[in-house]
C-alpha cells in the first residue's frame, strides 16, 4: 500500500453559512439551493510567485494550488534529488465557459463578428477553460518536472488520478506524486448539473485537497479508500477531499478573514 506523506484539505468552516447561489445569466436570475463557498478574493485564496498568473487561473484551479502548495516541505527533499522524481497527478474539469462574452456576441451581425469576437473574448478568457493550466502553474511554483497528468471525468476524476500515481509509483517512475483537486461554483452549468445529482438534503461545496504519495509495499486498491455518501459534497474534488479530512484534519477551513465575493462568474451569494 502506498504511504500518504502528507495531506491537506481546503474547504469552508463546517458551521459556516448554508447559501442559495445566485446566477445572473442572460438577464434572469438562476438559483443553486444548499451551496457552501469561500467568500475570499482570487488574491486571498493563494499567494502566487506572479500575479499575472491569476489571470489565467480559474477558480478551481487556484483552489487546487492552494491546498497543494501547503505541501512544498514535504516535497522539496525529493525534488532537490531529482525534480523530475515527482509527478503531479491532477483531478480537474474545464473552468468556465464565458457567459459574460456569450452575452455581448448574441446579436452581433454577421460583419461584425470577428471583431466583436476577438474584442468580448481574449485569450486570457480561454487559458481560463483549459485543464492542464492550473496544474502546469503548480509545478511551475514548485518546481516539479515529472510527469503532469490530468484527469477530466466529471465523477471519477479523482480515483483515476489516484490509481495512475499508484501505478506512477509501483512503477518506478516517481518517487512522489502529488495527487491534487479543486471544484468551486464558478461554472454554473457546472455546479447545476451536480446539485441536481445530490440528495435535497446534501451540501454542495467548494473545496480542494492534495495528497502526497510515496511508494509502499503493495499496491493500494483506491476503490476500497473512497469514502461513502456523506452531508457534504465537493464536487469533481469530493473523493480526495474526504480521504485527505480522515484521522487528523489538516483542512484550512479558515483562511483570511472572510470578503464578500465580488461578480465571481457574474454570480453572487445569497443567504436563506
Amino acid at each position: 500500500m502506498s504511504d500518504i506523506l502528507w495531506k491537506a484539505a481546503l474547504h469552508p468552516p463546517a458551521d459556516g453559512p448554508v447559501e442559495c447561489r445566485v446566477y445572473e445569466l442572460w438577464g434572469c436570475d438562476t438559483k443553486i439551493p444548499r451551496v457552501a463557498c469561500f467568500h475570499q478574493d482570487l488574491e486571498e485564496l493563494v499567494r502566487l510567485p506572479e500575479p499575472r498568473h491569476y489571470q489565467v487561473l480559474n477558480r478551481s484551479g487556484l483552489l487546487m494550488i492552494a491546498a497543494a502548495m501547503q505541501g512544498s516541505a514535504e516535497l522539496q527533499p525529493y525534488l532537490l534529488d531529482d525534480p523530475y522524481s515527482v509527478g503531479i497527478y491532477c483531478a480537474t474539469q474545464k473552468g468556465p465557459k464565458g457567459e459574460e462574452s456569450a452575452r455581448k456576441m448574441a446579436w452581433v451581425t454577421d460583419d461584425r463578428f470577428a471583431s466583436a469576437y476577438k474584442a468580448a473574448r481574449t485569450s486570457k478568457t480561454f487559458f481560463k477553460e483549459i485543464t492542464n493550466i492550473p496544474p502546469s502553474q503548480l509545478g511551475i511554483a514548485m518546481g516539479i518536472m515529472g510527469p503532469q497528468k490530468v484527469f477530466s471525468h466529471s465523477r471519477w476524476a479523482c480515483l483515476h488520478a489516484l490509481e495512475q500515481a499508484e501505478m506512477d509509483l509501483q512503477n518506478g517512475i516517481v518517487q512522489a506524486a502529488l495527487v491534487c483537486s479543486g471544484f468551486s461554483l464558478e461554472e454554473y452549468l457546472l455546479a447545476l448539473r451536480i446539485r441536481r445529482d445530490l440528495a435535497p438534503e446534501c451540501l454542495l461545496s467548494e473545496g480542494a485537497a492534495a495528497l502526497v504519495l510515496t511508494r509502499g509495499n503493495t499496491m493500494t486498491d483506491w476503490q476500497e479508500e473512497l469514502p461513502d455518501s456523506t452531508d457534504v459534497f465537493f464536487g469533481t474534488a469530493n473523493d480526495l477531499v474526504h480521504i485527505a479530512r480522515r484521522g487528523k484534519d489538516k483542512a484550512c477551513t479558515a483562511s483570511p478573514a472572510p470578503v464578500q465575493t465580488s461578480g465571481l462568474s457574474s454570480s453572487r451569494s445569497c443567504h436563506g
